[in-house]
């Protein structure tokens, strides 16, 4: 029905690739930026109109959270994603991994 079909086009499709134990820091980030685009790829073809979430965990939280800005997408960020700052300092709270997310987006709006 109409109604239903409006419904799922509300709702955001989360795009969160999960990997265990990476070996090697850049092709970690590499590999979750190839399972992102055939992601895409796919829900572009299927679901044009829906939203997306992008997100990572661990090694990969900051760079999909690059990619969700630079795609217009969103994402989210806490403790439950990373413990870790972007620096590698690692973050006393929430409010302080917010602070660094907010901080990417306003370098790149600058």
């Amino acid at each position: 029905s109409s109604k239903f079909r409006s419904m799922i086009c509300a709702l955001p499709v989360t795009v969160e690739p999960f990997q265990f134990s990476p070996a090697e820091p850049v092709a970690y980030e590499l590999s979750n930026a190839l399972m992102v685009d055939a992601i895409e790829d796919v829900l572009g073809d299927a679901l044009p109109q829906v939203p997306r979430l992008i997100h990572g965990t661990d090694e990969a939280v900051w760079p999909l959270l690059e990619r969700a800005m630079r795609s217009g997408h969103v994402s989210r960020i806490g403790l439950e994603d990373t413990l870790l700052l972007p620096s590698g300092d690692i973050a006393t709270d929430n409010a302080a991994l917010v602070r660094a997310a907010k901080t990417m987006i306003n370098s790149r709006v600058s």
